[in-house]
C-alpha cells in the first residue's frame, strides 16, 4: 500500500466470491487480504484461496494506481499556487452565440416526424386488431373498413375512428356490414333510366338545340 494511505476499497460484489468458500477458506482470504495491502507479502498454501485471492489483488492494484496518480495530481497544482481563483476566460464560454436561422425549421420537422410515425404505429395497431377477425369477414371490406377509419388530414394529428368517444370494432364493423348492404339495394334499385323520363341531353337538345 502507498505510504501514508491508511484505507482500502473493498468492493460489496465480493460476497458473490466468499459465500462460495467454507467459513474456514473465507477467513483465511480475508486475512490474506489484510495482509497484501499492509504489505506483508503473504504466502498461499491454499490453492483455491489464491485463485479467489487473485482478481481481489488486480483490482487493489488499480485502485492504488489511480491513488497514485490522484496525489500526484496534487502536488502539481499546489506547486503552481493551488487553485486558480478565477476560471479561464475561454472564445467557446464568452463569445456572442450566432443566430440559428434553422433551428425552429429543424425542431418542427422533428416533431412532425415523431407525431407522424406515432401516428403510423397507431395505424399499425388498428390493422392488427382487424387481423385477428379476418376470417369472418371478407378481405375487400375489411380494406374498405381499414381505410376509411383510419383516414386524416395532413395536419390531423388523429384519424377518424380516434375522434370518435367510443369505438368498438366489431360493433362498428356488424354496422358497417349492414350499412353496406343497404347501399347495395338502394344502388340497385336507382340503376337504369325511370319509365318515360328523358336524360339531360336528350332535354337540352329540345329546349336550346344544343349537342
Amino acid at each position: 500500500m502507498a505510504e501514508n494511505k491508511k484505507s482500502f476499497l473493498l468492493y460489496s460484489n465480493l460476497i458473490h466470491t466468499i459465500k462460495k468458500l467454507p467459513d474456514e477458506k473465507a477467513g483465511v482470504l480475508f486475512k490474506t487480504i489484510l495482509e497484501y495491502v499492509n504489505d506483508l507479502n503473504p504466502v498461499i498454501d491454499d490453492l483455491l484461496v489464491e485463485i479467489a485471492f487473485e482478481p481481489i489483488k488486480q483490482q487493489l492494484k488499480s485502485d492504488l494506481k489511480k491513488w497514485d496518480q490522484y496525489i500526484e495530481k496534487q502536488q502539481v497544482n499546489g506547486s503552481k499556487g493551488g487553485r486558480p481563483l478565477k476560471t479561464q476566460k475561454t472564445q467557446a464560454f464568452f463569445e456572442k452565440p450566432k443566430k440559428a436561422d434553422n433551428v425552429n425549421v429543424n425542431v418542427i420537422v422533428n416533431d412532425n416526424i415523431k407525431k407522424e410515425s406515432n401516428k403510423e404505429k397507431r395505424k399499425s395497431d388498428f390493422s392488427k386488431i382487424l387481423q385477428t377477425i379476418s376470417e369472418n369477414y371478407d378481405q375487400d371490406v375489411l380494406n374498405d373498413f381499414f381505410n376509411y377509419w383510419t383516414e386524416s388530414g395532413i395536419n390531423d394529428q388523429k384519424m377518424r375512428f380516434e375522434k370518435e368517444k367510443s369505438f368498438d370494432v366489431n360493433l362498428r364493423l356488424k354496422t358497417w356490414i349492414k350499412n353496406q348492404k343497404k347501399w347495395e339495394v338502394q344502388k340497385n334499385t336507382n340503376q337504369g333510366p325511370r319509365p318515360h323520363q328523358e336524360n339531360a341531353g336528350v332535354l337540352l337538345l329540345k329546349k336550346y338545340g344544343i349537342r
